[in-house]
């Protein structure tokens, strides 16, 4: 048997920075391993997946942290308001909110690389999600 395993992607492969059309493709609350925090009160996190559409990365899957209290709050509205769900009226005070309601939901997400672990030598970086925003309606694959 012979195959061409030029164009192969591996776990390990850095997609370029930029923004991409996704489609949120799971979510699940979880406990954070070190139990609620000053950071995290409620010691919970939704973990979102995203599939990315279109273009030379067509359903690679990106994933992004969001707490369910305290500081990074913000990001789990951010995930929400970009699912197009929710009003900003809605989220503007507390919510109900099932994860499975946004699943589904069309969104653009700002893929950028960071260093993993931090402080190793050699550096080590993977890409992480650092933005969620409202579909634009724009083809899938990298925006400019």
């Amino acid at each position: 048997m012979r195959i061409d395993l030029s164009g192969a992607k591996t776990l390990d492969t850095l997609i370029p920075k930029g923004t991409y059309q996704a489609t949120i493709t799971d979510g699940e609350v979880r406990e954070s391993k070190d139990g609620p925090s000053d950071k995290n009160p409620t010691g919970q996190y939704v973990h979102w997946e995203f599939t990315l559409e279109g273009g030379d990365y067509d359903s690679w899957k990106q994933w992004k942290n969001t707490p369910l209290g305290g500081d990074g709050i913000g990001f789990l509205k951010e995930v929400l308001s970009a699912s197009g769900k929710y009003t900003d009226e809605s989220l503007s005070g507390e919510i109900d909110f099932e994860v499975d309601e946004v699943v589904g939901s069309t969104v653009m997400v700002t893929v950028r690389q960071r260093e993993y672990p931090k402080g190793e030598v050699p550096k080590e970086y993977v890409n992480d999600v650092g933005k969620v925003r409202k579909f634009e309606g724009t083809v899938g694959g990298l925006l400019p």
